[in-house]
Order: C-alpha cells, then structure tokens, then sequence
C-alpha cells in the first residue's frame, strides 16, 4: 500500500470550526471551509453535503488551494477537536468528481447525485467503533486510500463522523461532515456507476440512523451504498 503523502495540510484557524487537518504533500490548505462544529440531525439539509448552517445563511466559500494526491495514495485524515468514548459511531469517506470544465474551487454540487462511497468503518466485530478507536487510540487520525486507477481530476473528499449516542429515535443521529478538495493524479480510468446526493443519501429510514448505541440494538455495521468498480 502506498504511504501517506508527505507535509501536512493543517487548516486549524479563523475558517476552520472544526479543526480539521490533511496529510497531503503541499503545506497549503484546501479544505473547503463549510464548517461547524454543531452537528446536523436534519438529513434533508443541504448542510449535510459539506456542513454549514442553512437556517442562519452560513456558507463560505471553497478554499483557494487544491490539494494534489495521486490514485492509489493513503490519505491521512485527522480530527483535532473531538468528543470523548460517548460519541460512538462510524467514520465514512465519499468523493466527487467536478466537472472537466469546471473549476472545484468555483464548483458546488448542489443536491446533484454525484458522490460515491471509497471508504467506511463501522463496528468491528469485537465491539469497537470506529470513531472513539480513532479519537482515542489514534489521535484523531483516520486513514484511507484513494481508489487505484480512478480517473484523474479534481474531487471534493467529503469525510463525516455519526456519532449515535442520541440515535434511538429520528432525529437523534449526529453528523458531522467536512470537506477537503483534491486534484487526484495519475493515468486510471475507473470510475462508479452508482453516485448518492447530498441530502438524500441518508433518510429516517436507512440502517443504523435509527440505532441504539447503548443497547446495540440495530445492523452491527452500517450498509449505506455505493458501488464502485472492480
């Protein structure tokens, strides 16, 4: 497996809320700055895409800087303001891929079905979950890889937290999304068939949205779906 990409993409500061940062190999930051640290319970909002508080007109503006990565790259992803053991839940990481001719950092999806699912851990077989492994075993810092050979471009990485303590009933799931804008390299030709939106992607009704943490009552392992390509 390749290794993280050297220099780190530390976007703690006046735009970032939720002190997010990114390993990749420039020291520039290109997180997009939607960002609170509130969660989002209300899965029909459009602050579920890349955060943001709709009801208060919150939305900034994409980052000015576009993180490189190459296809098959481990991207390294780290949580600097987190919640303790309570927040439990799983880690899950889309990506969607701007139009040729568009410029990302002038590219909003909108509720347009373009992001596909590259990444998720849930709960393992021995209990854990995924979050409070990586918040208090890790440091913060979450891992993964960049699909092999998919098709060069820029893609927005939408990386998001639900942390379940509250989720016996709907609304009670708390979700915490960010989003980070890359241009992946290399000369692959996969890419998906099957695309989500978001709001959409998540509804009342999709496993382990409902889900009582405390009792494990619900799918032990969150099935949200995606396809991607052999």
């Amino acid at each position: 497996m390749v290794g993280a990409a050297s220099g780190t993409i530390d976007t703690e500061g006046p735009r970032d809320l939720c002190a997010f940062s990114l390993n990749v190999d420039v020291d520039v930051e290109s997180k997009n700055s939607w960002c609170r640290t509130a969660p989002i319970e209300d899965l029909t909002l459009i602050d579920l895409q890349c955060n943001g508080e709709s009801s208060t007109n919150y939305f900034t503006e994409p980052a000015a800087l576009v993180g490189p990565v190459a296809a098959g790259d481990t991207v390294q992803l780290t949580w600097i303001n987190y919640a303790g053991d309570s927040h439990k839940g799983p880690l899950i990481t889309y990506m969607a891929r701007a139009p040729s001719d568009v410029d990302i950092r002038k590219w909003m999806p909108g509720k347009e079905a373009v992001w596909f699912k590259v990444h998720h851990e849930g709960k393992s077989e021995d209990g854990k979950w995924a979050a409070t492994e990586t918040f208090e075993k890790k440091n913060g810092t979450y891992t993964f890889r960049i699909p092999p050979n998919l098709l060069p471009g820029q893609y927005l990485i939408r990386h998001e937290w639900i942390a379940l303590h509250f989720a016996e009933q709907y609304p009670g799931a708390q979700l915490y999304p960010v989003c980070v804008q890359v241009e992946v390299t290399g000369n692959g030709a996969a890419f998906p068939t099957s695309f989500v939106s978001f709001p959409g992607a998540y509804t009342a009704d999709t496993q382990g949205i409902i889900y009582d943490v405390w009792n494990d009552i619900a799918v032990r392992i969150l099935n949200y779906s995606s396809q991607w390509p052999v």
